[in-house]
Formats: C-alpha cells, sequence, structure tokens
C-alpha cells in the first residue's frame, strides 16, 4: 500500500508517542477486510480498517498535520484490538 500524491502521504493513527522523537503507527486504509490484520474502524461516521499487520515505529519528523483525534477510551479499545491481534 503506498500513499498518494507527489509525497506518498499515508493517514495513519498515532497509537503511542516514544520519547521526543519516535512514534507508534498503524497505517488507516479505506478498503474494508476481512482477513487477519485488519481491524474494523468507524472514524467520523466512515467505516476504516486499521492496517495492524502494517504497524511500525516512525520518526515524528515525518508525521506531516494532525487531522483529527480520537477520544481516550477509543484509543484504549484500538490497542485492546492490536493486543488481540500480536497475541493470535
Amino acid at each position: 500500500m503506498d500513499g498518494k500524491g507527489e509525497s506518498f502521504t499515508r493517514p495513519m493513527l498515532v497509537v503511542h508517542v516514544v520519547g521526543s522523537v519516535l512514534a507508534l503507527v498503524v497505517p488507516l486504509s479505506t478498503k474494508l477486510k476481512g482477513v487477519v490484520g485488519y481491524i474494523p474502524f468507524e472514524f467520523h461516521e466512515k467505516q476504516i480498517s486499521l492496517c495492524v499487520h502494517q504497524m511500525r515505529i516512525i520518526s515524528q519528523r515525518r508525521i506531516l498535520a494532525r487531522k483529527s483525534r480520537i477520544s481516550d477510551k477509543r484509543l484504549r479499545q484500538v490497542k485492546l484490538e492490536i493486543k488481540k491481534f500480536f497475541s493470535l
């Protein structure tokens, strides 16, 4: 999955900030797949997928802009789903 546009940007969810320079992120996809590694996620009344199998640590310099925020409760739910995925 490549990004779009000249800079190949890609939407992602920042799951955890690691220190002051790194971030643990999960890429997002508009394609809904019912396979392992994709977690359904509703965001701004749109159904999207969290691509947990592509989760990675990146430099915070690569994060270009914050588009929105999710609640702490929702972030805890996402983290639980990620833990379930990695305990398979």
